[in-house]
């Protein structure tokens, strides 16, 4: 309805000034004045009415905002209130790890509908498209594998005083191992976690003399 009240408006403004063409001189200048007042009257069409470019960027951005609480969550789990203690259970772990594939499926599920539904915009898609596969992906796929490696109701500190410690299940560890290494992978650059990254140089061992036993 209210388009075609625009409309209607557009078609006034032409209509009067194709009257008043005949009285106009110069030609170029009644064209100019129509354009202003078309100009006018799209800009006045979009006040008040959502832009379908900043609707679907704000959409990005809370997506994002989403995927960082995920993260942040995991130095919560370290550290706060529900952080991992000697008395948590290898199944509460591996359920955290399967709640961050969750979410990763749920951001990548939610970029891929608004994507969807803004075709037009090939160069956020471009880039939507690499942060799924690079990103999410590799996360989801991480936190999978980790999630196999915890899955028993036994706590992680479960050695008792005096006694030798339960070996851990080989498969476990290397399921954990192997998840956590590709979460890893997605944050590190290149050169970090490199074992030839951090080897220790010439100037550097002369420090460990100093912890060095004297014979």
């Amino acid at each position: 309805m209210k388009e075609k009240k625009e409309i209607g408006k557009i078609e006034e403004c032409i209509s009067e000034y194709r009257e008043k063409g005949s009285k106009r001189v110069v030609k170029g200048i009644r064209i100019r004045e129509v354009m202003m007042v078309l100009v006018m009257i799209v800009m006045g069409c979009n006040s008040g009415v959502k832009d379908p470019e900043k609707v679907f960027l704000s959409e990005m951005v809370n997506l994002g905002k989403g995927f960082l609480d995920v993260f942040l969550s995991f130095g919560d789990m370290v550290v706060g209130a529900f952080g991992i203690k000697a008395e948590t259970k290898k199944s509460d772990v591996g359920k955290y790890f399967s709640d961050i594939a969750a979410t990763m499926e749920f951001v990548k599920n939610k970029l891929q509908m608004e994507i969807a539904k803004n075709m037009h915009y090939a160069k956020v898609k471009k880039v939507v498209d690499k942060f799924i596969t690079g990103t999410l992906d590799r996360i989801a796929t991480g936190a999978k594998e980790a999630a196999k490696g915890a899955t028993t109701d036994a706590a992680i500190g479960n050695a008792k005083q005096n006694e030798d410690a339960v070996p851990g299940d080989t498969a476990s560890v290397n399921s954990l191992v192997k998840g956590i290494k590709e979460i890893v992978g997605v944050v590190l650059k290149d050169n970090e976690g490199n074992v030839g990254a951090t080897k220790t140089g010439d100037t550097e061992k002369s420090i460990g003399k100093l912890f060095a036993k004297k014979r």
